[in-house]
């Protein structure tokens, strides 16, 4: 068995895309993934599956969502394993934790953020697929969101920060 992470793009945000946990959790268990967590209420979810293409992971979420909530809700898959490299890896890992944010790419950006990005305080790297930052301002405040990246690099993209990274990773 494979043990994945879900982000979901958009969901229990400003009253949009409402799906309560427990329904949720429900669905992924009728679609055969195991062990099902979910972790506050912005679609954050783990998992168990023997399912090893995260793609298929991830059409398969979008699609019941799609035909039980009837919504377009975008899905990042990531591997624990993957999770985990990507938190070690982090070149603002020094800074404290409630700074720091990952911006998960749905797709590899054909367009590249080529070097570290200042404004400000406001810090970000990417690497492949990960948007790391350093936000020291709150996410609230900064340019940095994922507006912001979806229209750089053309991809779909869903922020966390690092307490809920490692809570996933915990649960």
């Amino acid at each position: 068995m494979n043990k994945y992470i879900a982000f979901l793009r958009g969901i229990n945000v400003s009253g949009k895309h409402l799906i309560k946990m427990d329904e949720l959790k429900g669905l992924f268990e009728e679609m055969g993934f195991t062990a099902v967590k979910t972790y506050i209420q912005s679609g954050n979810i783990l998992f168990y599956s023997d399912h090893m293409d995260k793609k298929d992971v991830e059409g398969t979420i979008e699609a019941g969502i799609a035909t039980r909530f009837n919504m377009t809700v975008p899905a990042i898959v990531l591997s624990a394993q993957a999770l985990e490299s990507y938190l070690e890896q982090n070149p603002y890992k020094d800074a404290p934790s409630g700074t720091l944010y990952f911006t998960f790419c749905k797709d590899m950006p054909t367009a590249a953020l080529s070097r570290a990005f200042s404004d400000e305080d406001d810090k970000f790297m990417q690497k492949d697929t990960v948007i790391y930052l350093h936000i020291p301002n709150g996410y609230g405040r900064t340019k940095l969101n994922n507006q912001f990246f979806e229209s750089k690099l053309k991809v779909i993209c869903t922020t966390r920060n690092m307490q809920t990274c490692r809570k996933m990773l915990d649960l």
